[in-house]
């Protein structure tokens, strides 16, 4: 297929990862849903060991692509406006003045291209309605009842994302969603266009945010995560275990217990690494994990 269209074979491959038609885990590639969707196969050969089939007439890129001004053309909106509302619907994911597509955004198709100019980003052309028919149901919503659409309070925020609210504030401020003065919290430039908003209460002010407002995660190992939940680095390994999270081996004669990744641990976001000094196994954990 490389051949035909005429790319080399890993550029044909990177091109199937980034419209979401092929997944990379644990160094090796997996057919995605989507990839199934249009025909994708896996078959197993003696000679060329795991590969995949695709149909015969498939083109990974016979759907046009849009770069994101143009998206924002087609809607009517500006180039920020159109940036605010793929963070706010959560296929962009904001980090400082630079902006990252999230797994939500690779579904429908997004594509990253980096160039000397920076990144640009590409949509499918059938994208743009999708977006506009989200924008126009919000909009109709808020004639309705204007404090509402799709809001939650960062108190509900904080616990649909696993954390408590002062942890949460603390992540906002760091990720410059929130900004302190005069001792209190405000909504900085980037927090406003995340969809961030502050409505005056009986007791103050209080922030709302999008309910589909996402957050980077940060990963950290068992040691900082027992730290994190007051409890021993053993006690988290337990618990991880129970959860089935992780797979237990035990160890032989002199050899310790060994830990395996689970398809469960890996769908909640635990990452598996391994040392190229000693080949033990090591995992990262999302800060926010439920058990």
């Amino acid at each position: 297929m490389a051949q035909k269209l005429g790319f080399k074979t890993d550029e044909l491959f990177e091109k199937l990862i980034n419209s979401g038609y092929l997944e990379i885990r644990d160094n090796n590639h997996y057919l995605t849903k989507k990839g199934k969707e249009v025909g994708g196969e896996v078959r197993t050969g003696r000679q060329f060991g795991i590969y995949f089939l695709w149909s015969v007439d498939f083109n990974p890129e016979a759907i046009k692509k849009l770069r994101t001004a143009e998206l924002a053309e087609k809607i009517g909106l500006t180039s920020k406006e159109m940036m605010g509302k793929l963070v706010q619907f959560g296929y962009l994911k904001s980090h400082g003045d630079k902006f990252h597509l999230t797994a939500k955004g690779k579904a429908v198709g997004g594509e990253e291209r980096i160039r000397q100019s920076g990144c640009t980003y590409f949509w499918a052309e059938n994208f743009a309605l999708e977006i506009k028919k989200t924008i126009s149901s919000l909009k109709k919503v808020e004639q309705t009842n204007p404090h509402e659409v799709g809001k939650i309070k960062l108190s509900g925020l904080a616990e649909k994302l696993g954390f408590s609210t002062h942890e949460l504030i603390v992540k906002l401020i760091h990720l410059e969603y929130l900004e302190i003065r005069d001792k209190k919290p405000y909504l900085t430039e980037k927090g406003k266009l995340a969809g961030g908003e502050l409505r005056a209460g009986q007791s103050g002010y209080n922030c709302f945010w999008a309910e589909n407002f996402s957050l980077e995660i940060e990963k950290i190992n068992s040691f900082k995560l027992a730290k994190k939940l007051g409890i021993t680095t053993n006690e988290v390994i337990d618990k991880l275990v129970k959860s089935d999270y992780l797979k237990q081996e035990i160890g032989k004669f002199i050899f310790p217990d060994r830990y395996y990744l689970t398809e469960k641990g890996r769908n909640v976001g635990i990452e598996e690494l391994e040392s190229n000094f000693t080949h033990e196994v090591r995992f990262l954990y999302p800060e926010n994990i439920q058990f």
